[in-house]
């Protein structure tokens, strides 16, 4: 497991142990938005990893480390819902607020039956339930904090896809040179 895997896996950890990325932000003296793309899955540099492990008080170099035992069932490494008690309301403006964001970034129809539709879901309902209840500015942030979440996905997306290409994968090259 690399250092960014490492740090990853430590800041979800972080989050559900502060309660979500409201808390969690406020803590290390972050916007809300920019903790939702580290749990999105945004690398964590050295230079900020310091400033988190210095704002929660841990030792240099804490986040680089496993802060789990490797006994840890695998299903603790994925966000769960389970946490979570359902709220139909917010089930509803999660997925609502899904289907606009697809729709407008990419013309797609937002489908809980879809593995990655569903954990957008997940994610997207999980900051919903960590918002202040009754505050208008919550509201906007969460709209938000979908957006950014879609956008993380894209962006892991197409690094994969670039990374392929640029390591020989791309099989319309192969096809070209194995046509000429």
């Amino acid at each position: 497991m690399d250092n960014k895997q490492v740090r990853a896996r430590n800041i979800d950890w972080l989050i559900d142990s502060y309660g979500g990325t409201a808390a969690f932000a406020k803590a290390v003296e972050r916007e809300q938005v920019q903790v939702s793309q580290w749990r999105g899955g945004k690398a964590i540099g050295d230079r900020l990893a310091r400033s988190i492990e210095s704002a929660l008080k841990k030792p240099h170099g804490w986040l680089d480390q496993p802060q789990w035992s490797e006994s840890e069932p695998q299903s603790a490494l994925v966000h769960s819902s389970h946490r979570e008690r359902l709220d139909a309301s917010s089930v509803a403006t999660t997925a609502r607020a899904l289907q606009i964001v697809l729709r407008r970034r990419n013309n797609t129809v937002f489908d809980p039956a879809q593995p990655e539709h569903a954990a957008l879901f997940v994610e997207a309902y999980a900051e919903l339930v960590a918002m202040p209840p009754d505050d208008p500015e919550a509201q906007t942030a969460f709209g938000a904090v979908v957006a950014d979440l879609v956008l993380a996905r894209e962006g892991r997306k197409d690094g994969r896809i670039e990374g392929e290409q640029a390591g020989g994968t791309d099989r319309g090259q192969h096809r070209k040179k194995g046509a000429a």
